[in-house]
């Protein structure tokens, strides 16, 4: 097949662009032929996503948006595999082209903001579609900015993309989470397909930490945090819940924090009070992490914690953790409590509504004894063992193969 990938950046900006470029290798590898058509050249300081070096690559910025769609259909491709384009209207001239595919790494057409919590008077998440009803709580509830413009423009995009969404040939999801979502804005059940979970690009290192034991006795116990540091990723509740977790365990607490993102100087500034008021709580903030630093950073801590206030759609980094035998306390919303098993691969939180007291109690039950944390790392490497990406890719295949057969 001649597979015409779309998504926003070029680059290796988050999850999403980390897994289009692991299944375009995968595809690659079994003969497809590639292209990339992308809305804009950035975060510069990322590297490109890897794609086989014949692959056409045209940006839209650069090119103008006419540019770019004349020349995906020049190159014919025989399915479009789009992954979030930020314009509604892009997005729906190359659906145009070819029969199209979408998968979801987020709130795409359901959510005015796409961030589906309410941050007012606590962060939870929302359980609502998108509907009129969504306006009458973008304020009380503030589901998103104060501008009414704002509000209302955003409303529009994401109805204008659930439409755009409606006529596509498929809709694929990593979660049965997501896939209820869909189903829910009265996307057709016959369309809308979940995937087996992904196995990582880490997990070619499966078994190099399979002989490795920690001695939770005498170590001080490294936590970390891996991804974008935005308000919604949790980073000040875990923060927060620091003192706790110290005073739980009885031993110092070291907290990595990789990535980067807005929120990253408010937690930088949360975390110097941090080490100015609690003895035996420290952090480092190592930022954006290329996929051998974060192997090596799993390889060095005790536990990942994925602090997500929102229902975020799977949570790729836990999936990628358990490839290092490294168990997981998060809170238990969206996609996470489907690979999250509470007492067997790390300890799950209450997510609605999260609290610091919750997630502090999911860390300490995952460290409370060297006989538990050695169960939870071997809950974690049979977890991932159960992961495979030729199960992955062979299942997204027959859904872009069925796909692009239908007429359009």
């Amino acid at each position: 097949m001649r597979i015409a990938f779309a998504n926003w950046s070029c680059r290796l900006a988050g999850g999403a662009e980390g897994y289009v470029g692991t299944v375009a290798r995968g595809l690659g590898a079994r003969g497809h032929e590639l292209a990339l058509v992308h809305e804009v050249d950035a975060p510069l300081d990322r590297p490109p996503i890897p794609l086989p070096h014949e692959a056409p690559r045209w940006d839209a910025s650069v090119m103008g948006v006419d540019g770019a769609v004349a020349a995906v259909s020049e190159w014919l491709p025989d399915v479009l595999f789009v992954h979030g384009l930020d314009d509604p209207t892009l997005h729906r001239r190359l659906a145009a082209i070819a029969p199209t595919v979408f998968l979801a790494h987020n709130y795409y057409g359901t959510c005015i903001s796409g961030a589906k919590a309410y941050k007012f008077p606590t962060v939870r998440p929302c359980p609502r579609s998108l509907g009129l009803g969504c306006l009458l709580r973008y304020y009380p509830r503030r589901t998103g900015g104060l501008h009414p413009g704002t509000m209302w423009r955003l409303y529009r995009m994401q109805r204008a993309r659930l439409r755009v969404l409606a006529g596509h040939e498929a809709v694929a999801t990593l979660s049965r989470h997501m896939r209820a979502e869909y189903l829910r804005h009265g996307l057709d059940p016959h369309r809308v397909h979940q995937l087996p979970f992904p196995a990582p690009p880490t997990a070619a290192a499966l078994d190099v930490q399979a002989g490795v034991t920690v001695d939770l006795d005498t170590e001080t116990v490294r936590l970390l945090f891996a991804g974008r540091m935005d308000p919604l990723k949790g980073g000040q509740v875990l923060l927060g819940a620091l003192p706790q977790i110290a005073a739980a365990v009885g031993r110092p607490v070291h907290l990595t924090l990789a990535g980067d993102g807005p929120d990253r100087a408010r937690w930088e500034s949360r975390a110097r009070k941090l080490h100015d008021q609690q003895a035996g709580v420290r952090t480092s903030f190592v930022g954006w992490a290329l996929p051998e630093t974060l192997i090596s950073l799993f390889d060095t801590a005790h536990l990942l914690v994925v602090p997500s206030l929102w229902a975020g759609p799977l949570g790729l980094v836990g999936l990628e953790a358990g490839f290092r035998a490294l168990p997981v306390a998060a809170f238990g919303v969206g996609g996470i409590p489907e690979w999250l098993q509470d007492g067997v691969n790390g300890h799950v939180a209450p997510g609605d509504p999260p609290t610091v007291s919750g997630l502090a109690a999911a860390v300490a039950a995952s460290l409370s004894s060297s006989e538990h944390y050695a169960r939870l790392r071997r809950g974690a490497r049979e977890m991932a063992r159960r992961l495979s990406m030729d199960e992955h890719l062979t299942a997204l295949e027959s859904v872009l193969e069925t796909a692009s057969r239908r007429p359009q």
